[in-house]
Formats: C-alpha cells, structure tokens, sequence
C-alpha cells in the first residue's frame, strides 16, 4: 500500500525531466517537491499532478536539503527521487509490498544511468544501488553536500528491491559539463584542504584511468569517454578551485 508513503523530491530548473518523474508517482497520495528557485516552467508542470504538494527554500546541499524535504513531507515513510529519475511499474509493484511497520528496514533500489538516450552498463554506472526508501525516524542523510547517503540514525539496514529506477544522467554534453562544474563549486566552499598542484593532476589522471579502463569505460563506446573525461575534470576541479583560492585568497570572493 501506498497510503502511508510520500515521495519527496528536490528541484531547480527540472522542467526537461521532471514530468516523466511525476508521471511514474501518480499512485503515490503525495510527492513533496522542494525546490530551490526554478526559473522555467519546473513549477507550473508539477502544479498539474494533484498529488504534488510545493515548498521553496533554501539550498543547503544536497545531503541538508534532503532532510529538510523529508522532514516536510506528511507520512513517515519517504522515498526519495530525484527531478531526472523515475520508477518502473515492477519497482512501483514492490513498493506496494513492503511491511511499513518494520520501521527499522530501509530498502535500497537499483539505479539504471542513461546518457542521452542510452544505458551506460559500465564506466562505474553499471551497478547503482542506492537507499532511497525509508522511515524518517530512523534514517536520514547524511551531511555530504554534494554526494550524500541514506545511513541509520541509530540502527538499521537496507535490503535491496526488485524492480529498476531509470536515470536520465545526462540530456546533452553541455548539462553534463555544467553538472560537473556545479558539484565541484558545491566541494570548494564545504572542503578546506587540497594535496599539491602535483598530486591533483596524478589524482585526474588516476580518476581517468579508472573510469575508462578498470570500470570498462571504454566498452559504453564515446559515451564512456565523455564520462571518463568528464570523472577526471570533476576530480581535477574539485581539488584545484580550492588550490586555486588558497594561493590567491580568493575563496570567498
């Protein structure tokens, strides 16, 4: 049963896919859509799926505005999504299944990545097992703002459930690399420390390595080299906005 579930969604500027998302939780009595200051038409489409309730805020990262999401939502139970995922009918099916009263089991589901239309089975993003089903007294997320995971407030586990959850990562190149520079600003203002200029190229090249090689990158074709190249800048950036403001006291301007 659904009844006792709200779905709980954060969002900026998700018009390109967040109706694809709304369409898969119209058997959910509620889906709390945070967002954080859409300027396209992300809030007019929510608006027309009756069992979307809105709230604006603040960005905290993703990690604290999760929780703030959460705590928002009207039933205890929450399964998170995000603005570009969506759930598959066996998925929804298995959810309908789950024993609410067992509050101390989370339920981790498997996320399949796509890239502009097709499914990426290695480069890293082959196998996505992520919490996102849960009961907020006794899991929550934790304080990552760029990368953040469910995790027991005291106690508990997650299993995993049948059923996919689609990804659409990446529309196009360009949100791709935007996406990429987002998350490395979200890393230069939450990380106060950073290895040499050296070591940061040695760390990009490693991520690259990585990705393209030992993950199988090369096997999902031009595709895993863009996510090969893109893991590396993200690496590279990640470190040297930080390298950077520290030789030019720049951090805060």
């Amino acid at each position: 049963m659904l009844k006792d579930i709200s779905a709980a969604i954060i969002t900026k500027d998700a018009a390109a896919t967040i109706s694809d998302t709304l369409e898969s939780l119209r058997e959910f009595p509620e889906v709390l859509v945070y967002d954080n200051g859409s300027t396209d038409a992300t809030l007019d489409i929510v608006r027309k799926y009756e069992n979307t309730r809105i709230t604006t805020g603040d960005f905290y990262g993703f990690g604290p505005t999760f929780n703030k999401a959460t705590d928002l939502a009207t039933h205890d139970w929450i399964f998170v999504i995000d603005a570009d995922e969506s759930i598959s009918a066996e998925l929804l099916a298995n959810i309908k299944t789950v024993d609410l009263s067992n509050v101390e089991q989370a339920y981790a589901v498997h996320r399949q990545n796509y890239f502009m239309g097709k499914r990426i089975r290695f480069s890293g993003w082959g196998s996505d097992w992520l919490t996102r089903f849960f009961h907020r007294s006794h899991f929550r997320h934790n304080e990552n703002k760029a990368h953040p995971k469910v995790v027991p407030i005291n106690r508990g586990r997650a299993v995993r459930l049948k059923g996919p959850m689609r990804h659409d990562a990446v529309s196009n190149v360009g949100d791709f690399m935007q996406k990429t520079d987002r998350y490395t600003e979200i890393e230069r203002y939450n990380r106060d420390t950073c290895p040499p200029a050296f070591i940061i190229f040695l760390k990009s090249g490693w991520s690259f390595f990585r990705c393209y090689v030992l993950y199988g990158g090369f096997l999902d074709g031009w595709r895993g080299l863009i996510i090969a190249q893109a893991t590396a800048a993200g690496t590279f950036y990640k470190y040297m906005k930080i390298y950077a403001d520290k030789k030019t006291d720049n951090r805060f301007r």
